[in-house]
């Protein structure tokens, strides 16, 4: 509160002071005398103010006006000149010439009139009033394109917009080309490759001899490059090459010549081979360059991902040796490409030493944690190698090192599972139901326990033929993607079947007999019935549907019952139907147990 009473009192008392002074009042009353049209008190007011000495280039101004609006033409145009010669630099100099002119005007001294504005039409039409107003469009484009404050975003849009009013001005030609070349960086910077590639070229044509050509060339090489065109990209950047030798772009020019081939990822052998060329001749000649790192390290990817790794992995490691000390990002990424490439030609424990030094040197990078998983994955995978080379030993050997060295990975399961599978690959089918009761018992809700349930039950059913056992192995597999095809199998074990089928037409040579595939049935009653073909053709133009016929109201020719051998409840069995005829012809024969019946045909020949 004290210090607002004592800036009032400092501003009252300046007041006091100014008006002591008198000029400043004077000034005022004459601003109030103007508006109210009272000329001649304002002409009164400003006379002490506007003598010989002290008088300011406003209070000068001020009188002007008040001979002018009193229409005192010379008069106003003595005081405007008076402000024309005392104050050169005044901001009220350009509004006094032309009320001068305007005074002189009235007194229809028009020569002397044009004389007096002539220098400043010429500036207003000039190429550098032209400039100077563009100056400001100019400095804010810039400013959209490339913000002083580093962390506000370029406005490309903006700046475009801001760069093609000033070329409505009309500019000098060669800031015509500069600004064109601005407004054609917009595009590309904004992504636009095509209206940018559009602009570039239209410049190139428009002003052949601007200062900005290579500039020019550059970008428009850049633009079809990043636009896909690569045969135009490649053209203009060796026309480049060639039209400025001594340019300061031609490594990045050379750089972008690389690129037109894709790399690093080229799309065949050819763009690969051309694409390292181009590289090398970068690096041996700009070794210095900022890019040269980024060209030395695309030469390894280039041949990774063409799938070439022994050269991959030449070249990646040597990058590593010679950008050791760098602290670039290439670094720790070729370094983790080494492994990969390694592990790609099936060299784990090479790459698996890569890795490990990557998690010595780089502790702090972001691949940190990828390359651990690629360390656990390969030692997995080792394991894996072997097994589908039927090296089961080495298998068991890579895989039991795992688990003791991971007790705690999520693939352990797998491994318990892939143990029995070794057993079971090798007809050791009780060894196989043994280890997989460890992983049943150790991990009983995970994905490897309900499969090895399954095939457990498939053990039991198809190889020991325990089949309680089955039935009770197919009953606990949990809930997932095995479940249904157990209990497809379970229902299968309980259910009875019956499939009847003859294997081919039989002579009078054979000894007829059909197959017969059942489960959980004892017994088979049989009737056979001689079909005569000639009538049923006759009958229905076909001799197709045999088979179909109903044959249960019909007396058949033969009946018999067969004992299914080696039954057993749940056992699938596939027998031998003896038949007993054998003269040609062609039969029916139906097989009937319980609610089951199958019909077949026999043709004897």
């Amino acid at each position: 509160m004290r210090l607002l009473r004592t800036a009032v009192l400092l501003l009252l008392l300046m007041q006091v002071v100014l008006r002591a002074e008198g000029q400043p009042e004077a000034i005022q009353q004459a601003e109030e005398a103007l508006r109210a049209r009272d000329y001649a008190r304002a002409q009164t007011l400003l006379a002490p103010v506007t003598g010989a000495e002290g008088a300011s280039d406003y209070a000068l101004f001020l009188l002007g006006n008040a001979h002018y609006y009193a229409k005192q033409y010379p008069q106003s145009a003595q005081v405007y000149d008076r402000l024309l010669k005392d104050f050169a630099d005044s901001p009220w100099r350009k509004k006094a010439l032309f009320k001068k002119a305007d005074a002189l005007a009235q007194q229809k001294q028009f020569g002397q009139a044009a004389d007096l504005l002539q220098p400043e039409v010429e500036h207003l039409v000039s190429d550098a009033r032209k400039e100077e107003v563009a100056a400001s469009y100019l400095k804010y484009a810039e400013g959209y394109f490339r913000p002083a404050d580093k962390d506000k975003q370029p406005d490309y849009e903006k700046a475009r917009s801001l760069f093609e009013k000033a070329l409505e001005l009309g500019l000098t030609p060669e800031k015509t080309a500069q600004t064109k070349l601005s407004v054609a960086r917009c595009w590309y910077e904004a992504g636009e490759f095509g209206n940018a590639a559009q602009g570039l070229q239209a410049l190139l044509k428009e002003h052949p001899d601007a200062k900005v050509l290579p500039d020019a060339k550059y970008y428009l090489g850049r633009a079809y490059l990043r636009s896909g065109n690569m045969r135009q990209a490649r053209n203009t950047l060796r026309d480049f090459q060639e039209d400025y030798p001594q340019s300061t772009l031609l490594p990045d020019v050379l750089f972008a010549l690389s690129q037109t081939y894709h790399v690093p990822a080229p799309q065949d052998d050819r763009e690969l081979d051309l694409g390292v060329k181009a590289l090398r001749e970068f690096v041996q000649r700009y070794g210095k360059h900022q890019q040269a790192i980024v060209a030395d390290y695309q030469l390894g990817v280039s041949y990774f991902n063409r799938g070439r790794y022994e050269e991959a992995v030449a070249e990646l490691s040597g990058f590593v040796k010679r950008w050791g000390k760098s602290g670039k990002d290439e670094l720790p990424q070729a370094a983790n490409l080494v492994g990969v490439a390694l592990a790609a030609q099936k060299r784990y424990p090479q790459a698996i030493d890569t890795w490990n030094e990557f998690l010595v040197k780089f502790t702090n990078h972001r691949l940190w944690n990828q390359v651990q998983r690629q360390i656990l994955d390969t030692e997995y995978l080792i394991g894996d190698e072997a097994y589908r080379a039927k090296k089961y030993a080495d298998a068991l050997k890579a895989w039991d090192a795992f688990r003791a060295k991971y007790p705690l990975d999520v693939r352990n399961p797998d491994i318990m599972f892939m143990r029995g599978m070794i057993q079971h690959d090798q007809k050791k089918y009780p060894e196989a139901i043994a280890e997989w009761a460890k992983l049943t018992s150790k991990y009983p809700e995970t994905e490897p326990a309900a499969r090895a349930w399954l095939l457990t039950g498939d053990a039991y059913e198809t190889k020991t033929f325990e089949f309680e056992k089955a039935i009770e192995a197919y009953g606990k597999v949990g809930e997932g993607q095995w479940q249904a095809e157990a209990q497809q199998r379970l229902a299968a074990l309980k259910q009875k079947k019956l499939v009847l089928y003859t294997e081919r037409t039989l002579t009078t040579a054979d000894e007829p007999k059909l197959k017969v595939v059942t489960r959980n049935v004892e017994a088979l009653e049989l009737r056979g019935y001689r079909v005569d073909m000639v009538d049923y053709f006759n009958r229905l133009h076909t001799l197709a549907g045999v088979e179909k016929l109903d044959l249960a109201l019909i007396e058949p020719d033969q009946k018999w019952t067969l004992k299914v051998p080696e039954y057993a409840q749940y056992k699938e069995v596939e027998t031998e139907a003896p038949l007993p005829f054998k003269e040609p012809g062609v039969y029916a024969v139906t097989c009937q147990a319980d609610k089951l019946e199958a019909t077949t045909v026999v043709m004897v020949t």
